[in-house]
């Protein structure tokens, strides 16, 4: 009788190992549905000096009593509906638009300020080689000295020029009038190269914006914008002139195909230089404008963002943005800096299925049952098992927020033994880790909590127990053992579904 019932014992661990294995399924079923963030969106800053390149620093904007501050934080976990400003310390606003690359960038109006840089955008860009062109141009026409110009003759005959013939008149005059041209050149070269310097400081991409302010008021102070346009005009009278008479010096002798071409040369050279002058509006003042321009700019560029996903699982709990700084002029990509944020939101614990090898630090009793020859008396003896229990189990794990190659986590779980005659409940409770590049398996370890079976307390191993000693529960079933929870260790092996 007693065999007999103990043999069904093996049929209800069966049934507790198939009731297991039907709540592991259905934690995972209901897992699976995503579960919205509650939690208060919030605002923060992520700062960056451009010209140091140091690290990112991260604060987050405080509301209290109506008044927003800003206070020190480490690297923020973003979560949807946070806002991140992206806030650039020393970024040249006459040089740079910084840009981030993210799905849900929001829009940001443009200042009064950005159209007013907007109207020396031309001069500016002209640091990169459009005034270098320019004198460029002018120095092709520079070198005509008088005295190769006009001829000794010419010169003897200055002095009578009662005497000169009308063809000598135009040559002389065309010959000055060149002369006077290269020296206007040569001043408007002079003038248009120190521009070129003195603008270059202020879309210099390394000093500070009281670095730039310095050298820049200085540069104001030294350069004479007034002789730079009186050049100018003295060019343009020049040309005019000679374009007046230009029907008399072609039926002249000493006009030839190479006086043509030289001169709608020198008239092209500066129309060129004209035009982009016009086109900048430069006037006497607009270097003033220029300072007044740079002294509104605080060299601080500033982007939002607005968190509109989250993660669904750890393997996918971080963004990551790039801050592009752009040139204002050609929109090439000058710089670029790459930051990666932790997210959480749908970053909940999360429940894996696998194997667990466990064993109490105290072995597993095993006992076994004897029988005397008339069957009125049991004798129970036991011995000890250190083997490892192989148990299929499920835990609920918490995987840190990190983007490292590694993930750690810590877990807690129960499992149950595959052996049908060994199939107790036993609880886990550790940490693991698994790679993010292979982010289906974890491994894990720590303590686990063994559900074993003992010699009920009234009975000792080794004595003879009679059959009508031996209590029954309620089921009528023999009761000589009770369970209980022996520490151990574990490890295993998880699934990440």
């Amino acid at each position: 009788m007693i065999f007999t019932k103990l043999g069904t014992l093996k049929c209800l661990k069966m049934k507790n190992l198939i009731l297991v294995l039907c709540v592991i399924f259905t934690v995972h079923f209901f897992d699976a549905q995503v579960i919205k963030s509650k939690n208060q969106p919030r605002k923060y800053v992520v700062e960056y000096d451009k010209i140091s390149s140091g690290d990112f620093k991260y604060k987050e904007v405080v509301y209290k009593k109506g008044v927003e501050s800003e206070k020190s934080i480490d690297q923020p976990k973003l979560r949807y509906g946070d806002i991140v400003i992206f806030r650039s310390f020393n970024t040249n606003e006459f040089v740079f638009d910084m840009e981030i690359e993210e799905s849900s960038v929001s829009s940001q109006e443009k200042s009064g300020l950005a159209q007013v840089i907007g109207g020396f955008s031309g001069l500016l860009s002209g640091a990169g080689g459009k005034l270098s062109s320019l004198t460029s141009l002018l120095g092709d026409h520079m070198g005509y000295g008088q005295s190769n110009a006009i001829s000794s003759r010419d010169i003897s005959i200055e002095n009578k020029s009662e005497k000169m013939s009308r063809a000598d008149q135009l040559k002389f005059e065309y010959a000055s009038n060149k002369f006077s041209l290269s020296n206007s050149f040569k001043e408007i070269q002079l003038g248009v190269e120190s521009l070129e310097q003195g603008i270059k400081v202020l879309t210099s991409e390394s000093m500070t914006k009281n670095e730039i302010q310095l050298a820049f008021n200085q540069f104001s102070k030294n350069f004479d914008m007034y002789k730079l346009l009186k050049n100018l005009e003295e060019a343009e009278s020049t040309l005019d002139e000679l374009g007046d008479d230009l029907d008399e010096f072609r039926v002249t002798a000493f006009w030839d195909e190479e006086n043509e071409k030289e001169l709608l040369n020198m008239k092209h050279s500066f129309e060129m230089i004209q035009s982009f002058f016009e086109d900048q509006e430069l006037g006497p003042f607009h270097l003033e404008d220029m300072e007044r321009a740079l002294a509104q700019m605080d060299f601080v560029i500033e982007k939002k963002i607005l968190i509109e996903d989250e993660a669904e699982t750890s393997g996918q709990s971080y963004k990551e943005f790039m801050i592009k700084f752009t040139d204002k002029n050609d929109y090439s990509t000058k710089m670029t800096r790459l930051e990666r944020f932790p997210v959480v939101g749908a970053h909940l614990p999360t429940w894996t299925t696998g194997i667990v090898f466990l064993s109490p630090f105290s072995g597993i009793d095993e006992y076994t049952i004897q029988e005397n020859s008339s069957y009125d008396s049991v004798l129970v003896s036991s011995s000890q098992n250190r083997g490892l229990k192989m148990s299929v189990g499920t835990s609920l794990v918490y995987e840190f927020l990190t983007t490292k190659i590694i993930v750690p986590n810590v877990n807690a779980g129960v499992a149950i033994g595959i052996d049908p005659d060994d199939s107790r409940f036993n609880i886990t409770l550790g940490g693991g880790l698994r790679f993010r590049d292979f982010n289906l398996l974890s491994i894990n370890a720590g303590i686990s909590f063994t559900r074993v079976q003992r010699l009920n307390s009234n009975y000792v191993t080794g004595s003879w127990i009679a059959n009508d000693e031996i209590p029954v529960n309620d089921n009528y079933e023999p009761d000589l053992f009770e369970g209980a929870f022996s520490p151990g260790y574990y490890f295993g092996l998880n699934i990440h579904f």
